[in-house]
C-alpha cells in the first residue's frame, strides 16, 4: 500500500477566521480549522491545526520507528519490557495502517 496523501511539509497559518493547513508542494487547502468565537477554545483550535500540519512528519517517523523495531530493536529485551515494546509496536502498526487509509 503506497501513501496517497499530499507530501509534507504541511504548514498552518491564520487565514481570516480559520487556521488553514497547506502544503508547499501543492498550494491547495489540506484542512481548515475554524477559530472559535470563544477565547477559551482558541488554544484548542490552534493545537488541532498544529497536529494536522504535523501529520506527514508523524507518519514518516512512525514508519521509520516501525522499521527499526522490526530490524531487531524489539528483540533486545525480555520480560515486561519486551511485552511493552510488542504492545507499542502493535499500536504503531495500527496507526500507520489507519494513516495510509487501511482498516485499523
Amino acid at each position: 500500500m503506497s501513501i496517497q496523501n499530499t507530501p509534507g511539509p504541511w504548514e498552518y497559518a491564520v487565514s481570516g477566521t480559520a487556521y488553514s493547513i497547506t502544503a508547499d508542494s501543492d498550494p491547495v487547502y489540506i484542512a481548515i480549522v475554524e477559530i472559535p468565537d470563544r477565547p477559551s477554545k482558541i488554544a484548542t483550535a490552534e493545537a488541532n491545526a498544529r497536529l494536522i500540519s504535523a501529520a506527514p512528519d508523524l507518519l514518516e517517523a512512525a514508519i521509520e520507528l516501525r522499521s527499526a523495531f522490526l530490524d531487531g530493536c524489539g528483540d533486545a529485551t525480555k520480560g515486561p519490557k519486551r511485552a511493552r515494546l510488542v504492545k507499542a509496536g502493535a499500536a504503531l502498526e495500527l496507526a500507520i495502517v489507519k494513516a495510509k487509509g487501511g482498516a485499523a
